[in-house]
């Protein structure tokens, strides 16, 4: 079955197609994500679901994607503030393993907006 995030509340599913809503995060349509930078951020909450392939070939994707400017890191940054914890703390661990700690220390992981 499809999963599509919306950025509203969600319809109501059809044969084949679940809705979910993601009305809570906001910044989402703040920084106007295009449609591969919300599915990379759905990929990283569901990580243990999505992915089939070895985690180092996974992240290995998610670099070229920013490296070749298809998806842009300091948006995902940015949009980050309005998503959950395990979003937070698998972008920033992405962002480290490709050097970027810049980008990485600017997003709160901590259960209380602290930063790690």
């Amino acid at each position: 079955m499809a999963h599509v995030a919306v950025p509203l509340r969600a319809p109501r599913s059809v044969v084949g197609v679940r809705f979910v809503s993601r009305a809570a995060r906001s910044e989402r349509v703040r920084q106007d994500l295009s449609a591969l930078e919300v599915a990379v951020l759905e990929v990283l909450e569901s990580w243990q679901d999505v992915v089939e392939v070895p985690d180092a070939a996974a992240n290995s994707v998610l670099w070229a994607l920013c490296l070749s400017g298809r998806i842009d890191p300091v948006r995902l940054v940015a949009a980050a503030t309005t998503e959950p914890r395990i979003v937070r703390t698998r972008l920033a661990d992405l962002l480290r393993s490709m050097g970027r700690e810049d980008l990485a220390s600017a997003i709160s992981t901590g259960d209380r907006g602290g930063r790690r």
